[in-house]
């Protein structure tokens, strides 16, 4: 009698259906020998127009920043694009997130980092020598003209941030300068009277016995309500200057107040009567009209 024997399916057929496994919870099935899945493209970065839209359909910039970290959980560069936009919007104030973790790091590899952050500074008010102090915390490479001018060899070709008015301009052969006076923004307050203003008086008169008029007796009162405090922003000549290169920037406006990005580009000689002293000159790189309506802190 024959017998058959039975060989395991390996070595009848060349290709024999294998036992299916289950993998998690999900529908997904994988089979024995089946090569790894790929994984999956990375995701294009955000062109400008897209990171644009998607800053600009927040109604306030503090939701367009966390429309920013949440992105950033799955890709840091389209986080940052669209981090870069909510930063230039008008609105945007807050220094201390940008100067921060997670963005910080973005933010000093950026090669117009010194631009975005005079953006905010003059979105905030223009308090620059208050918001300076943020930025050499964080390490930005923006410095102060009083630091310039007092060793302007070490800072030449380095960014420096003001805020001032210009001055004197001459034109010549389709260059433009301008001396920049260096200002600073104060608060001051005074007293403002709120509510209705009422005023009384009165007046009486009575005879004494023998019928002469007494002396008139008058009472008057005033009352001016509620009075209440009103901060105004001042600006303060800090006593510095700077010649600079204004070609590139026909916006700049005689005595308007600008916070001004300049790169430092060395001293010249300027005669003042007779005396003969050393003076900063730049090029204006970038300028923004500081904001209204916000209060520098008192005690800067």
């Amino acid at each position: 009698m024959t017998r058959s024997l039975a060989l395991p399916c390996v070595l009848l057929l060349s290709s024999c259906v294998e036992t299916p496994r289950l993998v998690g919870t999900g529908p997904t099935v994988l089979w024995e020998g089946a090569h790894d899945a790929q994984p999956a493209p990375a995701a294009a970065p955000l062109s400008l127009d897209e990171a644009r839209t998607i800053a600009d359909a927040h109604e306030a910039a503090h939701a367009c920043v966390l429309t920013a970290r949440a992105l950033r959980q799955h890709d840091h560069a389209r986080a940052w694009a669209v981090m870069e936009q909510c930063v230039l919007r008008p609105d945007f104030t807050d220094l201390e997130s940008l100067l921060s973790a997670p963005w910080h790091e973005r933010l000093r590899a950026h090669p117009e980092a010194t631009r975005l952050v005079a953006h905010v500074i003059a979105a905030r008010g223009g308090d620059v020598a208050h918001d300076l102090r943020l930025v050499r915390r964080a390490r930005i490479p923006l410095f102060s003209l009083k630091a310039a001018a007092a060793d302007p060899e070490s800072y030449r070709g380095r960014h420096v941030l003001l805020l001032g008015e210009p001055r004197d301009g001459r034109s010549a052969d389709g260059a433009r300068a301008l001396e920049i006076v260096e200002t600073r923004i104060m608060a001051e307050s005074e007293w403002v009277a709120l509510g209705p203003r009422t005023a009384t008086q009165t007046a009486s008169a009575v005879r004494r016995d023998d019928g002469e008029p007494a002396p008139l007796s008058e009472e008057y009162r005033r009352s001016e309500g509620q009075r209440v405090e009103v901060l105004h922003n001042v600006s303060v000549e800090t006593g510095r200057s700077l010649v600079v290169d204004a070609s590139d920037d026909p916006f700049l406006e005689v005595g308007s107040a600008y916070v001004l990005l300049v790169r430092l580009d060395g001293v010249r000689e300027a005669v003042e009567g007779s005396v003969i002293e050393e003076r900063p000159v730049g090029t204006v790189l970038a300028s923004f009209e500081p904001s209204s309506g916000l209060f520098a802190r008192l005690g800067r």
